[in-house]
């Protein structure tokens, strides 16, 4: 049986009186890919945003490896290791793709040349999707 690396569970998200997003339950197991599947202004996006820290959560859990963590911020949920890559062009303009990937830079400071070897990494990550 696989891992299971993140939950969410019951989240809700209102904007002013609309109720967006009502008691999503997900979870992720290692090495699965998921697609969310609506249509406009079912909350795809937004539920997304949620989990990675872009809109604050109203109500709900989010648990990773069952811990349960707390997302208020981008910064926040890429040290939790969730990234979000955005469908919106102009918010991801004059990053690589090993950035985007990858996300925390800070901890490839460390080897010198840290764009080498995120490129590497994220090459890397790339290549055992497919595994």
């Amino acid at each position: 049986m696989k891992e299971e690396i993140l939950r969410v569970e019951k989240l809700n998200k209102y904007f002013g009186s609309n109720h967006v997003v009502k008691d999503a339950t997900l979870s992720f197991k290692k090495g699965e890919i998921h697609g969310l599947i609506g249509e406009n202004g079912s909350g795809k996006s937004t539920l997304v945003s949620m989990i990675s820290g872009i809109y604050e959560i109203n109500s709900g859990k989010i648990f990773l490896e069952d811990r349960e963590i707390k997302v208020r911020s981008l910064v926040e949920a890429n040290r939790n290791g969730i990234s979000i890559i955005v469908q919106e062009a102009g918010t991801i303009l004059g990053l690589t793709v090993a950035e985007n990937i990858l996300g925390n830079e800070e901890k490839f400071i460390k080897h010198g040349n840290k764009i080498s070897f995120m490129n590497r990494e994220a090459q890397e990550l790339l290549k055992n999707m497919n595994e």
